[in-house]
């Protein structure tokens, strides 16, 4: 063979490999990068298969296995409330935090958590990143990276003696709340809201120091109140939880290269909306049981319903109000957050 030929050959072998390398995302490397998940949730929680492990095989996968993500559960890196600064301080890389567990901190982004802002959470959910996109939530989350806000399934109340039939026959029953504005709209009905720790919870139930309770359905199983006497579950969608995010430290995700920051956000954004619905479908199935268990499934007559619902006006007005106190844009956000809503086919209280 001519040297000329070698050369040639010489030279195209040498492109072949160079074109093989750029065909690879940028910032490949032999060894992966580790993306630590820290979570409050055993391995066993209904979450993990289909929501944490999923995410994390998806993002290793799109990554070309650039990415390994490892999850820490049982609170093993610290405890649940605690994981916000992890990930802030760099202890763990990612974690889906709820707002309320640091109280007073993410008041912004508690008007996810208006009583009846939605029928579906999945609405919240997308209206939520809407919001968090056109930099509403930029100052109070500013320390870590949002990749997208949770929600909840949608609460309802289960009652442990009494049926109510009005708003009115709710007055005076001690009703556990999850806290926040909630907590206010309990007292606009005249029910008498109690903390209740969820460690506490079946004791609670079965020896009568709370009447009434607020929660998605799946609580009934969770806590075992089918095990005990319970009258019924009203159905009402009464708030949903959208104030939490899944989060991520700073200096770990500004290191990544930016093809898989990209995917990173996409993945996580995607898996937002998949937990919501994993959780509206557990609730379905947690109906089920409940009503397998001989506990009554009902909703109130519609001018009820209504009177329920217009109940919740005056806690928007109170939100609003101590939003713009502290120099806040309540209003703006609200209306905002209300045409979102409005425009996913929702119909909240407040009207702008």
């Amino acid at each position: 063979m001519k040297k000329r030929d070698i050369a040639t050959l010489m030279l195209s072998v040498c492109l072949i490999m160079v074109f093989t390398i750029l065909s690879f995302p940028s910032g490949s490397s032999a060894k992966p990068i580790t993306i630590s998940f820290a979570t409050f949730r055993p391995p066993t929680d209904v979450f993990a298969k289909p929501w944490l492990l999923a995410m994390g095989k998806e993002l290793e996968e799109r990554t070309n296995g650039q990415l390994k993500f490892t999850v820490h559960w049982a609170s093993s890196l610290g405890k649940g409330r605690d994981q916000f600064y992890m990930v802030r301080d760099g202890v763990a890389d990612m974690t889906d935090f709820p707002g309320a567990w640091i109280p007073g901190k993410f008041t912004l982004s508690e008007v996810g958590s208006l009583p009846f802002a939605a029928e579906n959470s999945e609405n919240v959910v997308k209206a939520m990143n809407i919001l968090l996109k056109k930099g509403y939530f930029d100052a109070q989350w500013g320390e870590v990276e949002v990749l997208g806000m949770l929600a909840t399934s949608p609460y309802d109340l289960f009652f442990k003696k009494a049926k109510p039939m009005t708003v009115e026959e709710m007055a005076g029953l001690r009703c556990r709340t999850p806290g926040g504005y909630i907590t206010e709209y309990l007292k606009t009905l005249k029910m008498v809201p109690v903390k209740v720790l969820p460690s506490d919870a079946y004791m609670s139930w079965e020896t009568g120091v709370v009447d009434a309770w607020v929660h998605p359905p799946t609580a009934m199983i969770k806590y075992k109140f089918i095990e005990l006497p319970t009258r019924c579950l009203l159905d009402c969608n009464l708030q949903i939880l959208g104030n939490a995010a899944k989060i991520m430290n700073k200096k770990k995700m500004a290191s990544l290269s930016p093809d898989i920051q990209k995917i990173v956000r996409e993945v996580a954004e995607k898996y937002c909306e998949i937990y919501t619905g994993l959780g509206n479908s557990e609730d379905v199935e947690s109906l089920e049981k409940i009503k397998n268990a001989g506990i009554e499934v009902y909703k109130l007559p519609p001018p009820e319903m209504e009177k329920l619902r217009a109940a919740g006006l005056p806690i928007w007005e109170q939100y609003i109000t101590e939003m713009e106190a502290k120099g806040l844009p309540g209003k703006e956000l609200v209306t905002e957050y209300v045409k979102a809503l409005k425009e996913l086919g929702e119909d909240p209280p407040y009207k702008p």
